[in-house]
């Protein structure tokens, strides 16, 4: 009997990230997981509704509130409760009282997903995250939501139970961490997993559209298959359950949490690599006198030329490196990434993979800066001349900076660009954005998610590639994009799927793009447009006039 419908990642009815009409509702122990499972198994954007966040969102507004002395009707409420304290969420008998008056009595859980229900006309998917351990209750929401035009889905999350215990103890040991008694979690346990025949036997198949299992015993593998996502058969109006995947839900055996093998894995391989001490940027204050005569005299005296001149390049940063008596600071860039929920594809693919960008300075272990004051200021409180040593290679975007640079043929912005083919990926390889952005912190990483994308990609064949394709993103995107990808392969000699090469050619091409030494930067001077570049640097406060007099008159 074959039960397993799909192995990676859970979609709903057969589909990855539907626009609405899901309802979602989590299943399993306490520390099974399923916060975590709902953000890297679940392939649907949604709202999620998790009691332990509205404890903690109101119990953080009621000790702000305290301090200051502010008396809010909920916060007058819970300390008359708790006899004039403050409940403290790690302890465990608070933990129970505090669920038992803001849940249960206060129904501030059913109030806010009724909140976001009123008026709905879309139907926006929402998710439940809670344990689901009694059948009747499940069916009874599902009722529910389903009355409300909504399609369910339930998703049992089935962990080890001593890794769940570790993890709750772990999460109550953390900071702001909430107490799980162990005799509630083996409660949790009976009721859902040792019973779990029974739990399914007694749900409504008319109200409950289907049924996945999350196996999360096994070590997470980026980008491959691990046959832990399962969904259930439908065969005469019951979910099919059979012995043996009836074991694996049960099963004692130690295993890796994938939250944990998640964190270690990129933590090893990708994030070590931007955060170890030799990557890291540095800087050394300069604050003598003859320190920075010599160095302008010599290691930067070609840009000093440029500046006594009256042409300069600035950076505006959030940082105020120097004291009033200090005249610089000397900056020597480590490798950053991008930042502001942006993701890395832009930066890993000019610095370390694309060929046509081999000739300009690697963006992330550069200096980005701008040949106008206005830019810089607006990225930081503090504004800095920028002196580059002698002989440096200067990057220079065509106008403004580099998203205002990029010729796209497309209505989208470069970054909205950079924000769909993320989701590009998200689709096809059927992987959670926390995934896609780490993968994007590192090349040989990101060449592998390239690399999966185009095995996925000839994966469709050529009379159903077009449709098959483009149907994924129809409902997400104008897919234009996908349609000249798809024109773009079947006219390659190899018709083979090359998605980095096409994102090269079509999106982040060199076009209008140069490289200017400090010799001949000097007419591009006061052209508001980014410019970026590696090696040391002096940063020299704009503001100060005193030690930046004493420079010209010494120098």
């Amino acid at each position: 009997m074959r039960i397993l419908l799909s192995d990676q990642r859970v979609t709903f009815n057969k589909q990855a990230f539907p626009k609405n009409g899901w309802a979602i509702l989590m299943a399993g122990i306490p520390g099974s997981g399923k916060s975590s499972a709902i953000k890297n198994y679940l392939l649907i954007d949604a709202t999620v509704f998790d009691s332990d966040k509205i404890k903690m969102l109101v119990l953080n507004k009621v000790n702000s509130d305290m301090k200051k002395g502010i008396q809010s009707e909920m916060t007058k409420s819970i300390v008359d409760h708790f006899n004039g304290r403050i409940p403290n969420i790690a302890n465990e008998e608070d933990a129970s009282e505090i669920h038992q008056f803001l849940i249960t009595e206060k129904r501030l859980f059913s109030k806010s997903i009724a909140q976001f229900l009123k008026n709905k006309r879309l139907k926006e998917n929402f998710i439940i995250d809670a344990t689901g351990n009694k059948a009747k209750a499940i069916t009874n929401s599902s009722k529910t939501f389903k009355n409300l035009g909504y399609k369910i889905c339930v998703v049992l999350v089935a962990t080890n139970l001593k890794i769940a215990k570790d993890r709750a103890l772990s999460r109550q040991n953390s900071k702001n961490g909430r107490a799980v008694p162990e005799a509630y979690i083996d409660e949790v346990y009976n009721s859902l997993i040792k019973n779990f025949p029974e739990v399914l036997n007694n749900l409504d198949t008319n109200v409950v559209d289907e049924f996945w299992v999350i196996l999360n015993n096994e070590e997470f593998d980026l980008l491959t298959k691990q046959g832990n996502c399962i969904k259930l058969k439908k065969e005469n109006d019951k979910f099919v359950l059979d012995d043996e995947l009836l074991k694996k839900i049960q099963a004692s055996k130690s295993g890796v949490m994938m939250s944990d093998s998640i964190f270690n894995f990129f933590d090893n391989v990708i994030v070590a690599d931007s955060l170890s001490d030799e990557t890291k940027s540095k800087f050394k204050v300069i604050s003598d006198k003859k320190e920075i005569t010599d160095l302008i005299r010599t290691d930067y005296s070609d840009a000093w030329a440029l500046f006594d001149n009256e042409n300069y390049i600035y950076r505006g940063t959030e940082r105020k490196y120097l004291n009033k008596e200090d005249f610089a600071v000397e900056v020597t860039p480590g490798i950053r990434i991008s930042k502001d929920g942006v993701p890395n594809l832009y930066t890993i693919l000019l610095s370390e993979i694309l060929d046509s960008w081999k000739k300009f300075p690697k963006r992330n272990r550069s200096h980005i800066c701008s040949l106008g004051s206005y830019t810089a200021s607006s990225y930081g409180d503090y504004l800095y001349y920028v002196l580059p040593k002698n002989g440096t290679k200067i990057g220079v975007c065509p106008y403004g900076d580099i998203w205002d640079s990029f010729d796209s043929t497309y209505y989208q912005s470069a970054k909205d660009l950079v924000l769909m083919i993320r989701k590009i990926f998200m689709i096809v390889l059927e992987q959670s954005d926390y995934v896609i952005d780490n993968a994007l912190k590192d090349a040989s990483s990101t060449i592998h998610l390239f690399e999966a994308f185009d095995k996925k990609f000839d994966e469709f064949n050529e009379e159903e590639q077009r449709q098959r394709f483009i149907d994924m993103f129809v409902d997400i995107y104008d897919h234009t994009l996908m349609l000249d990808y798809i024109n773009f392969v079947e006219n390659d000699n190899n018709n083979k799927s090359d998605f980095m090469k096409f994102l090269e050619r079509k999106i982040f091409n060199t076009k209008g793009f140069s490289v200017k030494s400090l010799y001949n930067i000097d007419s591009l001077m006061g052209d508001d447009r980014e410019v970026w570049f590696e090696g040391p640097a002096l940063y020299i406060p704009v503001n100060s006039h005193h030690q930046i007099n004493w420079m010209i008159d010494n120098v």
